[in-house]
């Protein structure tokens, strides 16, 4: 049986999805979980491209991609990520 669901107030959520989001890739980052912290970002500037919160992301983004390190550990997190799925 399909349901149909409420529908969240849009305003609300483009509002403050982003900042939501962003706290969420800072903590990712913060705990050195680099491929987690670059997908949260990336969906902070999906979500909302023009907003300060995207300014940050991106920020946050480019610190991760600019180090060799980690891009190297963020690589390495999305191999274990694919290879938990894919044997799960």
């Amino acid at each position: 049986v399909l349901v149909s669901r409420p529908q969240p107030d849009d305003k609300k959520i483009s509002a403050e999805a982003p900042k939501e989001l962003l706290a969420l890739a800072k903590a990712a980052f913060d705990g050195e979980q680099y491929a987690e912290a670059l997908e949260r970002a990336e969906a902070v500037v999906a979500a909302a491209p023009n907003s300060p919160a995207a300014a940050e992301a991106t920020t946050l983004m480019t610190s991760v991609k600019s180090d060799p390190a980690k891009l190297s550990r963020a690589g390495q997190q999305l191999d274990e990520k694919f290879a938990t799925s894919y044997f799960a």
